[in-house]
């Protein structure tokens, strides 16, 4: 899970000391528990950016005569 800091913390799964304002990964358990004691808030999932698609050349279509 995708949490920002509401305040300065101190997580050790994440890391240690984080900053009001910065954003980290913790685990849904532990993510959910400083969301109910209000020291982070979740921060939503970015959507992907779409994978370009490969560019292929058409082959020539044979021409009969």
């Amino acid at each position: 899970m995708k949490v920002k800091a509401l305040d300065t913390i101190r997580v050790s799964s994440a890391g240690g000391r984080k900053e009001k304002g910065e954003t980290f990964e913790v685990n849904d358990h532990e993510g959910k528990e400083l969301v109910e004691r209000g020291l982070v808030k979740k921060v939503p999932a970015e959507k992907a950016a779409p994978k370009p698609k490969a560019k292929v050349a058409k082959k020539p279509e044979n021409k009969s005569a």
